[in-house]
C-alpha cells in the first residue's frame, strides 16, 4: 500500500500554488468587470496604491486639465509653425537680397553695353568723318597737277599720303604722282602701302 504522508514542502507547494490561482482568478475576474465597464480600475485602486506609496498620487482627470493639454498642444503647434513662417520669411528675404543684386549687376551690364555701344558710335562716326577728309583731299590731289601734287604730298605724313593715294579713284593720277616724287620717298610709300 502506498502511503501519502503530508510533509511539510508539498504542503508549503500546495499552499503558494493556490494562493497563484486564486491571485489569477481575482485579477481575471477585476480585468472582465473593467473591460464590461462596471468597475474602473484607476479609479478604485490607484488611490490605495497612492496611499501604500507604490504609485504616485494620480491626479484627476477633469475637463480643466484636458483643455490645458489641449491648449499647450495648440501652443507648441502654432510656435512650430511661427519658427516654420520666421524660417521661410527669412529664405524670402534672401532670395529678394539675391534678385535685387542680379538685378543691379544686369543693370551695370545694361550700362556698361550701352556705353560700349555709344563709344563704338562715336569711333564709327569718327572714322567715317575721317574717311570722309581723306576722300575729299584724295579728290584735290588728284584734280592738281601731278608736280604739284607729288611735291606737297613729300611734306606730309607717309600714313596720311598712303591714305590719300589709297583713296584716289585713277590709278594712273597715282602712278603719275609717284613717278613726280622723290625715288626713295616713292619706293618707301610703295612698300608700306603694299603690306
Amino acid at each position: 500500500m502506498i502511503k501519502y504522508g503530508n510533509s511539510g514542502k508539498t504542503n508549503i507547494l500546495l499552499i503558494i500554488v493556490l494562493v497563484i490561482i486564486l491571485f489569477g482568478a481575482i485579477f481575471g475576474m477585476l480585468y472582465l468587470a473593467e473591460a464590461v465597464g462596471l468597475l474602473s480600475m484607476k479609479e478604485t485602486f490607484y488611490p490605495l496604491l497612492a496611499k501604500v506609496g507604490i504609485v504616485k498620487k494620480v491626479q484627476p482627470v477633469t475637463g480643466a486639465l484636458l483643455e490645458s493639454e489641449i491648449l499647450k498642444q495648440r501652443e507648441e503647434f502654432l510656435n512650430s509653425k511661427e519658427q516654420e513662417l520666421q524660417k521661410f520669411d527669412e529664405d524670402l528675404k534672401k532670395k529678394e537680397e539675391d534678385i535685387k543684386n542680379r538685378l543691379i549687376a544686369l543693370e551695370q551690364k545694361e550700362q556698361d553695353f550701352m556705353d560700349k555701344e555709344k563709344a563704338f558710335i562715336n569711333k564709327q562716326e569718327t572714322a567715317e568723318g575721317e574717311l570722309e577728309k581723306i576722300k575729299k583731299l584724295a579728290f584735290y590731289f588728284a584734280s592738281m597737277k601731278p608736280d604739284e601734287s607729288a611735291k606737297i604730298l613729300e611734306n606730309m605724313p607717309e600714313e596720311l599720303v598712303i591714305k590719300i593715294l589709297k583713296n584716289m579713284s585713277d590709278q594712273k593720277t597715282v602712278a603719275v604722282i609717284f613717278m613726280k616724287m622723290d625715288k626713295v620717298k616713292a619706293s618707301e610709300l610703295l612698300r608700306k602701302m603694299s603690306r
